[in-house]
């Protein structure tokens, strides 16, 4: 995806902790194949993005939920206070908390539901077999990047 492609009015916090690691400055958490399936835009409280891939090719991807929006029925975003949620059939997909306007927090991340095997809290991240574990990143486009 080009960041022409980006939503507008997606602005990426300054500082975001990613369960467990830190993020300074990187624009992207995820990207897949050059879709980035997660975005954490800042503000008062977290505004979330999020594309799935459509078809079996893995080809086609769309947003299920768009600026806190569901844009499928098995989704559904609840915000309260400084807390965003993102739920799949009753099973928490994110949580994220603004710590303030540059600031936050993903305690709870499970993207299996849209068919991608990334699953973290506040211990680590785990993307395919791989836990990532207190990493610190400052400046740069993707924290992780993977093909399919």
């Amino acid at each position: 995806m080009e960041d022409e492609e980006i939503p507008t009015g997606y602005h990426p916090y300054r500082v975001l902790n990613f369960c467990g690691n830190r993020l300074d400055g990187v624009k992207y958490v995820i990207e897949i194949s050059g879709h980035h399936p997660l975005l954490i835009g800042s503000g008062m409280f977290p505004t979330v993005w999020l594309l799935a891939p459509t078809d079996i090719t893995r080809k086609v991807w769309s947003y299920v939920v768009e600026g806190n929006r569901s844009r499928h029925p098995k989704f559904r975003v609840n915000v309260g206070g400084t807390t965003t949620q993102v739920i799949a059939d009753g099973r928490p997909v994110l949580v994220v908390t603004s710590r303030s306007d540059r600031e936050a927090e993903v305690t709870s991340v499970d993207l299996e539901p849209i068919g991608l095997r990334v699953k973290g809290d506040r211990n680590g991240l785990a993307v395919g077999g791989t836990k990532i574990v207190a990493n610190s990143m400052v400046g740069g486009n993707v924290f992780v990047a993977l093909s399919i």
